[in-house]
């Protein structure tokens, strides 16, 4: 038996006057959220089907380098090799990828579509010249350092309550949320894309910061949609 999902629109932009035919969704895959596999993959991407001509599936999975180093790994728990830190998340992007490519294909059969690692995302020419503008506004800009901060500091109050973290830790988390950024801003800059996730944008992002902020103004112009999907029930399997 499985899960009876209900998926429904949290926030978005309004993404729907891209005319079809340029329209493309980037299925964003945190490699740590369960809601990012399986049937709520598969959920999401039914949704997306016929709302969009292209796909594009990226799979953070080098991305938790960061979380890894600072706040430990789930089951390893603390690490501090950097490059055994990294080969340790393209195997989960391996793992992730060997479960749930089957059920891309299925849901994506007859239309055009990819994936694209984390690691390839990152060292586009257009990410690292977006990474380089951001971390200058992070060190110069105090909101927008104050904001990726409180994005930070508000993903520890929710998963890590008692964590003490040093100054230098902290910034390395900053870090993760720059790199998202670079990425879409890139994404942004590079065609009609929709950022598609089960999940939370960043503070940054958000409407009542984006108007006020130094941000470039491409990745203020970013599409997205959020979503929110929860098990309603069980379905049964055949025969029972």
């Amino acid at each position: 038996m499985s899960e009876r999902l209900q998926l429904r629109v949290k926030r978005q932009t309004r993404w729907q006057q891209i005319p079809i035919e340029r329209r493309r969704a980037s299925i964003e895959i945190s490699t740590s959220n369960p809601r990012c596999a399986g049937d709520y993959l598969e959920a999401q991407l039914d949704w997306a089907r016929d709302r969009f001509t292209d796909f594009q599936v990226v799979v953070g999975d080098t991305l938790q380098i960061h979380n890894y180093l600072v706040l430990g790994h789930p089951v390893l728990g603390r690490l501090h090799d950097e490059a055994k830190t990294h080969q340790i998340c393209l195997d989960e992007g391996d793992q992730w990828l060997r479960e749930n490519e089957p059920i891309m294909r299925r849901a994506l059969a007859g239309r055009p579509w990819r994936i694209e690692r984390w690691d390839t995302m990152l060292a586009k020419p257009g990410s690292r010249r977006a990474l380089v503008e951001l971390e200058h506004l992070y060190e110069t800009d105090d909101e927008i350092h104050r904001l990726v901060r409180e994005d930070v500091t508000g993903y520890l109050h929710r998963r890590h309550h008692d964590v003490i973290l040093t100054e230098e830790q902290l910034r390395r988390l900053d870090r993760h949320v720059l790199d998202e950024l670079a990425v879409y801003q890139f994404q942004a800059d590079n065609g009609n894309y929709v950022s598609l996730y089960p999940g939370t944008n960043q503070l940054l992002l958000r409407p009542k910061h984006l108007e006020s902020s130094r941000l470039p103004e491409v990745l203020k112009k970013r599409h997205y949609v959020t979503l929110h999907i929860k098990p309603v029930g069980v379905l049964a399997g055949v025969g029972a």
